[in-house]
């Protein structure tokens, strides 16, 4: 996976490069995925570009689907540099917008990413009931990699309440779906 990391860390360079100044909803796109690399991947300066970013919102004014699967990942940056509240205003205003658009299939992603914001400051309510509605739209939507996202989620959650036998449940279902995925 660490390649994998490189890899997309170096075209997100390469696609911030092209675009130059350019604004709008492809140059917001880009600019989430380059950001998401550089916090998976520790660049220096990672969490700073979260200031410097154009709104994440600007490139869902698309109704390109590719595009929101590429911009609703902005909603976890926030949560790895320990802003919890700017990641769950993030995920509220994308899962209003997928509401709004009555498209179920938007919805997954940024209620298993709000649950993982939940989970950072310690709402395991919250949390579960986020990452609860994310499995079973990702279930219903066959959004597979989201399903195995938001058991994982809810197993942290399991095992921060000293639910051991579930959070080993849960796990064992991800680790299934993922033998299931890759044959």
């Amino acid at each position: 996976m660490a390649g994998e990391l490189a890899r997309g860390l170096e075209l997100s360079r390469k696609a911030e490069a092209a675009l130059g100044d350019a604004s709008g909803p492809l140059a917001a796109c880009v600019a989430t995925v380059r950001t998401n690399f550089a916090m998976l991947t520790g660049e220096a300066g990672a969490s700073a570009r979260l200031d410097r970013r154009p709104d994440p919102l600007e490139a869902l004014a698309s109704t390109d689907s590719l595009m929101w699967h590429r911009v609703v990942w902005a909603i976890q940056a926030p949560t790895w540099a320990d802003r919890p509240d700017e990641a769950l205003a993030l995920a509220e205003s994308m899962i209003g917008l997928g509401r709004a658009r009555s498209a179920p299939s938007l919805l997954p992603f940024p209620f298993a990413a709000r649950a993982e914001a939940r989970v950072s400051t310690g709402d395991w309510d919250g949390a579960y009931a986020s990452a609860t509605a994310a499995l079973e739209l990702a279930i219903e939507t066959g959004e597979t990699s989201t399903a195995a996202f938001a058991r994982c989620t809810l197993a942290r959650v399991d095992a921060a309440l000293g639910r051991e036998e579930e959070c080993r449940e849960l796990i064992a279902a991800v680790i299934e779906s993922i033998a299931h995925h890759e044959a």
